[in-house]
């Protein structure tokens, strides 16, 4: 992912992202078009293209991996977060 975001409030030292901005940037860099538009961009400019992930998902795909609830234990990115997050049973 480009960046964690979660939280109430932007901040600039340390950075931070709220959920509901963080959100909406996540949904919009993870529409189709800005996918396949950073497929062919060179790689400093396809990783301003990837897409944030919520700091809840961290740490549910943490949970999940480390509980054996999901297969292997390194998630590159948004997607295999988010997938990996929803595989969590408390």
């Amino acid at each position: 992912p480009s960046f964690i975001y979660g939280g109430e409030d932007f901040e600039i030292a340390p950075p931070r992202v709220p959920a509901g901005y963080g959100g909406a940037i996540e949904k919009l860099l993870g529409s189709a078009p800005i996918k396949s538009l950073a497929g062919v961009m060179p790689g400093p400019i396809a990783l301003t293209l990837a897409p944030p992930v919520s700091a809840e998902s961290v740490g549910k795909a943490c949970a999940a991996a480390a509980l054996g609830q999901v297969a292997g234990t390194k998630f590159d990115g948004t997607g295999p977060i988010n997938a990996a997050a929803a595989s969590f049973a408390p």
